[in-house]
């Protein structure tokens, strides 16, 4: 993984020594090489974490076309680029000088339009191209946003970046996003996929192409390649003439191949928590020759029930999994540390949880981390979507807890709630549309939750956790649910394999993940245990640090007045919210 930072200043030449200031904030995203390039007001720069330049660090030039035209920074990996590589040099006789993705992905610029690259790409990433030729700028996440970009773009200046903090560094004089903040306590995590807790600061939406032309400061979008362009009727439909074998079929092979495609060619762990997604992803990977060094579970003082099934799945599967205990004062020690990090509210407290792994890679010397992230909402494996059934009507928004307004409006006027109910009903209307060629009104609605979680809770939440806290400890974090063809396989199935009423109990969510873990552990079932949510102790943590301050820059930030501390203390969720964002500002103030 690496570090991107990219600057535009609008009014004067750029101021090089800041730049490099914010650049150096990336560090641990990349440490083992950085570089930086400016031309007047323009500012590039980088740090990398070498997975597949691990031979050719100190090598900046492979960030630059063989014509001169074009300047990438680029975070992520693309797991096809030696095939791309080929045809860059079989099609246009391209004298590459390395074998990365880098170097193939910033020459394919000059032979192709960039639509049909990103069309090309299977991998995650995040990219900024610069056209030094035509004055612009491309850039862009993949079509889940498993890397993030923030941008801020004002009359000043135009800056992209990994993080936020790096932007910040630039921009002191930024003020926090009250409205966000506020919005936090109506959902039940913290949903920053399109606004930040800063003003001025925004997420780049994943899966859209991007053009800013330099020269009438202009930015439009130019290709949307997002989930919600996966979905795709004639796959479905030849799905639901599939019988039930020929399913379990073609989703194991997509697995399999997928497991070839992602496990990288250095060493590697592989989280096994004893979990339905973790476990499978697990067995596929050690069905490869290049098989995981370590496998890792974290047990927050037996906190865990699916930690009781990791011994099934050792039997089953043959390998040793380490187990690695948490109590509160190491889960405690760490908090501070990960929130100045952050620079942000923790979207959800398995934040802590993502760090601990990542660390332990770190002093295994270990750069890469295989997880099972984006299973829960791409298969349907979260225990209240057995619930959603039987729906008369469409409503107005989403069913699931993770998207849409899971609290009253306790604290605040209604503007904010009701502009916030606004928003996600048309997001929610956007993933109906998606799968508008479904007439069974029930199917339809479970199928636009899934696709709604995976687009906001997995992309802002989930995702978001495993990038930041992985490269905290200079990690890769990889997914096999979140390759692309995993993605699609996905969206298109009929919902029965995926949530299924007419299963025994055991089976009814992620339907057809647990029958296939259950096949791979040579039909054991109690390999299948039933969801649980990610252990750990931030309240208490939280509470120990805080001690008696009773969240007062909370309230004084939020004019919420002392009459509600019955309500914080009497419910964990709003209690968390506010430890939450005043551990942030203590951080941060």
């Amino acid at each position: 993984m690496c570090g991107i930072f990219f600057s535009f200043n609008k009014k004067k030449s750029i101021d090089v020594s800041r730049c490099i200031n914010a650049l150096e904030i990336l560090n641990e995203r990349g440490p083992d090489n950085s570089f930086y390039k400016f031309h007047k007001n323009i500012f590039l720069g980088q740090t990398t974490l070498a997975i597949t330049s691990h031979n050719y660090i100190g090598q900046n030039n492979i960030h630059e076309s063989l014509d001169k035209n074009f300047q990438l920074l680029f975070n992520g990996e693309i797991y096809n680029y030696k095939e791309l590589r080929d045809e860059l040099i079989s099609k246009f006789n391209c004298n590459l000088k390395s074998s990365t993705d880098t170097e193939v992905l910033v020459n394919l610029f000059s032979f192709y339009k960039p639509k049909e690259i990103i069309k090309k790409l299977n991998g995650m990433y995040a990219f900024v191209l610069f056209d030094k030729k035509n004055n612009k700028i491309f850039f862009s996440r993949d079509h889940i946003g498993e890397k993030i970009l923030y941008l801020y773009n004002q009359d000043d200046e135009l800056i992209i970046s990994s993080e936020i903090k790096a932007i910040k560094t630039l921009k002191e004089n930024l003020n926090l996003n009250i409205v966000k903040l506020k919005e936090y306590f109506h959902t039940r995590h913290l949903l920053t996929n399109v606004d930040t807790c800063f003003k001025n600061i925004h997420t780049i939406k994943p899966g859209i192409l991007y053009e800013y032309d330099i020269t009438n400061d202009k930015k439009i979008e130019i290709y949307d390649h997002s989930i919600n362009n996966i979905i795709d009727r004639e796959n479905y439909y030849n799905f639901k003439k599939m019988n039930d074998h020929d399913i379990f079929e073609e989703t194991l092979k997509v697995f399999r191949n997928s497991a070839k495609e992602i496990k990288p060619d250095i060493n590697y762990t592989s989280v096994c928590s004893g979990g339905i997604d973790s476990s499978l992803v697990s067995a596929i990977l050690y069905e490869n020759e290049k098989k995981p060094e370590k496998f890792i579970a974290l047990n927050f003082d037996y906190k865990d029930n699916s930690f009781y099934n990791i011994i099934n799945i050792e039997k089953e599967l043959n390998f040793k999994v380490n187990r690695l205990n948490i109590d509160i004062d190491k889960y405690a020690e760490i908090i501070n540390k990960v929130y100045n990090y952050n620079y942000s509210p923790l979207a959800t407290h398995s934040f802590i949880s993502q760090y601990f792994v990542s660390n332990y890679c770190k002093k295994n010397n270990i750069k890469v981390l295989l997880t099972g992230d984006g299973g829960d909402e791409l298969f349907g494996g979260y225990e209240f979507y057995k619930n959603l059934i039987n729906f008369k009507n469409i409503p107005n928004l989403s069913p699931s807890t993770y998207s849409n307004l899971q609290y009253d409006n306790i604290f605040f006027d209604n503007e904010i709630y009701n502009k916030q109910s606004e928003n996600l009903s048309k997001i929610w209307n956007k993933s109906l549309k998606a799968y508008d060629f479904i007439d069974n009104i029930d199917e339809r609605i479970i199928q636009s939750t899934l696709l709604l979680d995976s687009y906001l809770q997995l992309e802002s939440v989930g995702i978001r956790s495993s990038d930041m806290m992985s490269m905290i400890n200079s990690v890769e974090s990889r997914s096999l649910f979140l390759m692309k063809k995993v993605i699609k396989l996905a969206l298109n199935l009929p919902i029965k394999y995926k949530i299924n009423q007419n299963e025994d109990e055991i089976f009814k969510t992620k339907v057809i993940l647990k029958k296939i873990l259950k096949y791979l552990c040579n039909e054991n079932e109690k390999v299948i245990v039933n969801k649980q949510g990610f252990s750990g102790f931030p309240n208490e943590a939280g509470k120990l640090i805080l001690g008696d301050a009773k969240y007062s820059k909370t309230k004084d930030l939020l004019k919420i007045s002392n009459q509600h501390n019955d309500i914080i203390s009497k419910n964990r969720s709003i209690e968390w919210k506010f430890i939450n964002i005043e551990l942030f500002l203590n951080n941060y103030l």
